[in-house]
């Protein structure tokens, strides 16, 4: 995503609300502030979070987060959740790639405080809901996201299910079972 943020900024967004730029701002600062402080040095969102606002602003044209839960498979930087969780939208997601999920979950985090469920270290799994509290982001890790027998397994209804680049990246066998995840989150 890196060294197209200028003209995805301005050619495929226009620009950003006062709203948006007050996400922005806040994500920014709370990266800055967790990079710096368990890698000693800032690190400084650009492109990831322009194309997370691209996303975002699809989805707030399709659903609005009064009482609403989307679920992200594949979360990569977690800019996408970030927007979605501090604009009030109960959020869940999970991720296989180990840096990607810790840094998620470090900002997540910083983010949500108490709003934040870490599923690696909490006794719960998707079976523990049907629906998530009011404003609620979770993080699922893959071992509570991948079950051998979802009837059973996967309870959590969702009113979206998005996921970016990780869809071509997946084995056919793991696009099928999160196709199938996606149908029954979704209620069908």
């Amino acid at each position: 995503h890196e060294l197209g943020e200028q003209s995805d900024y301005r050619d495929a967004l226009s620009g950003a609300t006062a709203d948006e730029s007050a996400l922005i701002e806040r994500i920014t600062r709370s990266v800055e502030d967790v990079s710096r402080r368990l890698y000693g040095r800032s690190i400084i969102p650009r492109g990831a979070l322009i194309r997370a606002l691209l996303a975002y602003r699809h989805i707030r044209a399709i659903i609005e987060p009064s009482a609403e839960t989307v679920f992200e498979i594949g979360a990569g930087s977690g800019y996408l959740g970030a927007l979605l969780g501090l604009s009030g939208y109960r959020f869940a997601a999970t991720e296989i790639t180990q840096g990607f999920y810790m840094a998620q979950s470090q900002l997540w985090e910083s983010l949500f405080g108490d709003r934040f469920i870490e599923l690696a270290h909490d006794a719960r799994d998707l079976a523990s809901w049907s629906s998530l509290p009011a404003r609620t982001v979770v993080h699922v890790p893959w071992w509570k996201y991948y079950t051998v027998d979802p009837d059973k397994q996967v309870r959590l209804q969702a009113d979206l299910v998005t996921a970016n680049h990780t869809l071509c990246e997946m084995h056919t066998s793991a696009f099928n079972y999160t196709l199938e995840i996606s149908r029954r989150m979704l209620g069908g």
